[in-house]
């Protein structure tokens, strides 16, 4: 490979892996209560996993089946991802609701 094939994937790599952690950062970061929290990780590090196994799957795949591997990533991934927002904005306002129950039983007393 040529050298500057090399560079193109350190910084390609260095640039995907960093969005990543400060993307999982961000979002660990923006839970609001602990049973949000707990979920963003679990689902982060479901994600982070089954994206590296996608990726190890790409090198080990020969060339000619390779291309069949993006087609139930472009797929499930999207999926995934719009199925687990939904999740997290369930329990965000389940823990919400929560928070103004036991508000409004203190102040009743």
């Amino acid at each position: 490979m040529h050298w500057t094939t090399w560079i193109g994937v350190i910084v390609g790599v260095t640039v995907g892996i960093a969005g990543g952690v400060i993307g999982t950062w961000a979002t660990v970061r923006s839970a609001q209560g602990p049973r949000e929290r707990a979920f963003v990780i679990k689902v982060a590090i479901g994600f982070w996993a089954l994206i590296g196994l996608f990726l190890i799957a790409l090198f080990k795949v020969p060339h000619p089946l390779r291309m069949w591997l993006w087609m139930p990533y472009v797929v499930i991934l999207p999926m995934a991802i719009l199925k687990c927002n939904r999740r997290q904005a369930q329990i965000r306002r389940e823990e919400e609701e929560e928070i103004n129950r036991l508000r409004n039983v203190g102040q009743s007393h």
